[in-house]
């Protein structure tokens, strides 16, 4: 499994908790809290910041359904504020704090390394005259954004170097990342194909994976499945979204509260992060959770 995909299983189980805790199980507490620890040492962004916020909200949002509603505020929903509290002084500290540190002081390593490395590269273009697109790139692409596997392995620069001259030339440094990279090669490799079958089939997550994945989905499924492709793929979470919406604008119950925010939290954990949609793990958990919809009717807090 990849972190991400334990991430958005966590995300939806601590929105199941949640609900558990204030209207059917308090032991749910410990649930929370145990689930709370773990996400915390996951260190993923989606684990760490993501769970923060999400229990933050449903917490607020219980207390404006309390009052919209004109129900009494449960005494016992307090306890909520421990976790919540406990979460916001572990989470300067956590693996997540402590990650983001660590691929802050990377880079200088990294630089030292790559740049001898580059130097004897660069020696030796200059040496057996290649191409000039080659020299530029070498000279100055930047190895703590742009690892130089993408350009020596995944997509060969002496296969296409007016790609990598562009990019390196074209794209701020602000704005380069992993997900960038990932999507800007395999649009490259659509245009080169030149199809315009590619637009409605895509070209194959096969051929895609033996390039070089994509981490965001509905991107990778875009290039992999075209647009009939990705319709048939997806469709079935926008449906699901909209009758959830729908649902819970009609009958305004909390239960549809937590469902909706677990299919929005899912689908977006998705696009931010990649390699959601396309695995069983996170499926299945999705599924039994998500059918909670089809209840609406039966559940009335």
């Amino acid at each position: 499994m990849y972190a991400n995909q334990e991430a958005v299983i966590m995300l939806m189980l601590l929105l199941v908790f949640i609900y558990d805790f204030l209207y059917k199980n308090q032991k749910s507490i410990f649930y929370i809290t145990i689930l709370m620890l773990s996400m915390l040492m996951l260190g993923t962004r989606v684990a760490s910041v993501g769970g923060f916020l999400t229990i933050i909200c449903a917490y607020v949002f219980y207390i404006i359904y309390c009052l919209y509603k004109k129900k009494q505020f449960d005494l016992k929903s307090l306890f909520l504020v421990i976790p919540i509290v406990i979460w916001g002084l572990l989470l300067p500290i956590s693996p997540y704090a402590n990650r983001n540190i660590e691929l802050n002081n990377i880079p200088e390593e990294v630089s030292s390394d790559s740049s001898s490395e580059t130097n004897n590269i660069q020696s030796e273009i200059k040496k057996d005259s290649i191409n000039t697109n080659i020299e530029y790139v070498y000279a100055n692409y930047n190895p703590d954004y742009l690892p130089s596997v993408f350009f020596e392995q995944y997509y060969p620069i002496e296969y296409d170097s007016e790609f990598w001259y562009e990019f390196v030339k074209n794209t701020p440094i602000e704005n380069m990342n992993y997900r960038l990279i990932e999507s800007s090669i395999i649009k490259r490799v659509v245009d080169i194909n030149d199809n315009s079958l590619d637009i409605l089939f895509g070209i194959s997550n096969v051929r895609i994976q033996n390039i070089v994945n994509i981490e965001r989905d509905f991107i990778l499924h875009y290039y992999a499945f075209g647009i009939v492709g990705s319709i048939i793929l997806l469709l079935i979470y926008i449906i699901m979204l909209i009758y959830s919406l729908y649902n819970f604008f009609k009958y305004q119950t909390y239960y549809l509260f937590i469902i909706t925010t677990s299919i929005i939290l899912f689908l977006f954990s998705a696009y931010l992060t990649g390699n959601i949609i396309n695995s069983i793990n996170a499926i299945i958990p999705f599924t039994f959770i998500s059918s909670g919809i089809f209840l609406s009717k039966k559940v009335d807090k």
